[in-house]
C-alpha cells in the first residue's frame, strides 16, 4: 500500500489489518484471514482483531509458515495466498491453494471499498462484493456436489 510507506512498520501493519476488516476483501464473514508478519511485534500494543488473525513468526520465516500453513491444511483449495513471491505461489499452488498477487489483493480491496453499496455494472444493481460472495458460496455448492458424485 503505496500511502503507507511514510509510517513505521507497526502503523503500517496496523493500518491493513483495520482495511481488512472494514472492507473484507475476504468475502464472506465466516471466511478466515490469517496474516504473517515476519519478526516479532513492535513495542506498541498487539493488534487485536476479530476479524484477522495476526501471527508474527519469531524466529521463523513468514513464507515457511505459509507453506507449512497450506500444507498442513484439511482442505487447502478453499486457501488463498496473497503473494508476489514467485517461489511461494508454485509452492502454494502445489499443495491446491489460490494464489492473488499484491496487486489483485490491493485492486480487490480497492473495488470493495469504491464499490460498496454501488452496482457491479449489471442492471440487476448487485455490488461487487455482493457479486463475489454468490459467486464464492454456489462454488461451495458446486464442489459440495462433485465430491458427493
Amino acid at each position: 500500500m503505496p500511502r503507507l510507506t511514510e509510517l513505521d512498520i507497526d502503523q503500517q501493519r496496523l493500518i491493513l489489518v483495520r482495511e481488512i476488516e472494514k472492507q473484507r476483501p475476504h468475502g464472506r464473514q465466516r471466511n478466515q484471514i490469517t496474516i504473517y508478519f515476519d519478526g516479532r511485534p513492535g513495542p506498541v500494543q498487539p493488534i487485536q482483531s476479530s476479524v484477522v488473525k495476526v501471527q508474527f513468526t519469531y524466529d521463523d520465516t513468514a513464507d515457511d509458515r505459509i507453506k507449512t500453513a497450506v500444507h498442513e491444511a484439511s482442505n487447502s483449495r478453499n486457501i488463498v495466498v496473497v503473494t508476489d513471491d514467485r517461489a511461494i505461489q508454485y509452492a502454494v499452488r502445489a499443495y491446491g491453494a489460490k494464489v492473488w498477487t499484491v496487486k489483485e489483493f490491493l485492486d480487490r480491496l480497492n473495488k470493495t471499498s469504491a464499490g460498496s453499496g454501488s452496482s457491479s455494472g449489471s442492471n440487476r444493481g448487485i455490488s461487487a462484493q455482493s457479486a463475489e460472495q454468490i459467486n464464492s458460496e454456489l462454488e461451495d455448492i458446486w464442489l459440495r456436489k462433485k465430491s458427493d458424485e
